[in-house]
């Protein structure tokens, strides 16, 4: 990384093991870390999308099937109506 990777934001400070020189050090003091702000509309749209993606995987339109098995299943479908 390069020291101006450490003077944009960032989210957390990092543990500086080895250091030539007080640069890196200074470069992290001078410029705070800085959380995003907490948006719950945010969370809870994630969360609803969330739960459509998987109800919407749930549902067997959405599953893939072979030419022969599409075909078993129209004419199964078809004796069945017969019978209503």
């Amino acid at each position: 990384m390069l020291l101006e990777d450490f003077q944009t934001d960032r989210i957390e400070n990092p543990i500086i093991l080895w250091e030539r020189g007080n640069l890196l050090t200074l470069a992290v003091s001078d410029n705070p870390r800085n959380y995003p702000p907490f948006d719950p509309q945010w969370i809870e749209h994630t969360i609803r999308f969330y739960c459509q993606l998987r109800s919407k995987l749930t549902i067997p339109e959405l599953i893939i099937h072979s030419q022969a098995e599409a075909a078993s299943t129209k004419y199964l479908q078809s004796v069945i109506d017969k019978f209503k």
